[in-house]
């Protein structure tokens, strides 16, 4: 499998240890690893892009985004399973048709609400989630436009689209299902200037994540234990 790391504190989390469990073999890429990202995904059986402080479009600031849109659009096309956090989601968005802007109401950070959509009963991602379930948000960016034949799947109180499925086996995760507090402290710190702006406080964020640890993991873990059948099956 072929993980593209943008930064190296935004890493697999709570995901790296059902990936180890299931003995998947990960090859992790990017500017947050020592390791180049390859030219295609020919001979991975699933691709995952991470989160990260650039901007989807920022082009100029980011070269490497438009190497990895690449990546995304092979996927798709070929129909590898991709799955795609925070500002994976939003690649995946953009290389399908969608479009990325700022966030409509306004930007989410911390531990938030989301709310399942029906149409997760029969997804193969989300079908056994609960209707409720809380994860981490970091983003002041989000998908305003969703590409022509895919749906929201999850939502929340300030974003609609916080969970998309593109074709048969994209998946768009505007929260961070893998992240864990000790990524939020990393984050926190990195991030001071926009947290204060928000009026948010550095140790609230952190603490509420280190208390719901347990919460996120029963909930997330199994995401991505679902998310590993999807690779097999296709196979």
């Amino acid at each position: 499998m072929l993980v593209v790391q943008h930064e190296a504190e935004v890493g697999l989390g709570r995901f790296a240890k059902p990936l180890q469990d299931a003995r998947v073999v990960v090859t992790i890429v990017g500017p947050g690893t020592s390791t180049p990202i390859p030219n295609s995904v020919a001979g991975f059986d699933g691709l995952i892009v991470l989160g990260g402080f650039p901007g989807a479009q920022d082009d100029a600031a980011a070269p490497w985004l438009a190497h990895v849109c690449k990546l995304i659009s092979q996927a798709v096309a070929d129909e590898i399973p991709y799955l795609g956090v925070c500002l994976g989601a939003q690649l995946l968005a953009l290389v399908a048709g969608g479009a990325v802007g700022p966030a409509r109401k306004e930007p989410e950070v911390g531990l938030g609400q989301l709310t399942l959509d029906d149409a997760c009963v029969t997804d193969p991602l989300l079908k056994d989630m609960r209707q409720k379930a809380r994860a981490v948000q970091w983003h002041y960016d989000e998908v305003v436009t969703l590409p022509e034949g895919s749906r929201s799947l999850i939502s929340s109180q300030h974003c609609e689209n916080q969970a998309f499925r593109v074709g048969a086996s994209a998946w768009g995760l505007q929260f961070h299902a893998e992240a864990n507090s000790k990524s939020v402290k990393e984050w926190a710190y990195k991030d001071s200037l926009n947290v204060a702006r928000l009026g948010l406080s550095l140790r609230a964020l952190v603490d509420q994540v280190a208390i719901a640890d347990a919460e996120l993991d029963s909930t997330w873990v199994p995401l991505m234990d679902r998310w590993i059948l999807v690779v097999a099956d296709v196979e």
